[in-house]
Parts: C-alpha cells; sequence; structure tokens
C-alpha cells in the first residue's frame, strides 16, 4: 500500500494489524503458515507471518540502514551491525 509508515518496529506491526488485518504480535495456529512478502519490488520472499514486520522493517523495504562509523560499512540488519563491529576491532 502506499501509506505512511513510520520507521519502528512496532508501528509497523501496528500498521499490518489496522490496515491489512494482519495480526503478527499474538498468532493462532492458522497464522504460523508461511506468508509471502507482497511489498512492490519484493521477489516474493516466504517467512512465518510473525517475521513479517522483521523482514519489512530490517531487509530495507523502509530503508532503514546501520553504517559502522569507523570504516563506513553499510548494513541493513542491527544483528549483522553487532557481529560486524565484534568481529573488527575497532568498528562501532
Amino acid at each position: 500500500c502506499m501509506m505512511h509508515i513510520a520507521v519502528e518496529h512496532k508501528q509497523v506491526c501496528k500498521h499490518l494489524q489496522q490496515h491489512h488485518g494482519v495480526n503478527t504480535t499474538s498468532p493462532t495456529s492458522e497464522d504460523m503458515q508461511q506468508t509471502t512478502c507482497l511489498w512492490t519490488g519484493c521477489l516474493g520472499a516466504h517467512m512465518k507471518l510473525e517475521n513479517l514486520p522483521r523482514h519489512i522493517f530490517k531487509l530495507s523495504h523502509l530503508g532503514v540502514r546501520w553504517i559502522c562509523s569507523t570504516c563506513g560499512v553499510s548494513l541493513s540488519r542491527e544483528d549483522a551491525f553487532r557481529r560486524h563491529a565484534l568481529e573488527r576491532p575497532g568498528c562501532q
């Protein structure tokens, strides 16, 4: 959809529930099945429904990036950024 989404995980969940009827916070057993991302330009990523907000937020649909202030590497996921900082002394 073309609606504004705040760049916060909580707001992505709220948007999905209010505007698309997708409950990602307390999925039922029916909701635990695989779903497909319908974001324009996404290559049909398959995932558990509960992982959809993370996919939207952290996999660049919202343009969220973590940039290392030392070496300048740009990463799309916070866990990858933390791993980068741990593996490379001096990076942060």
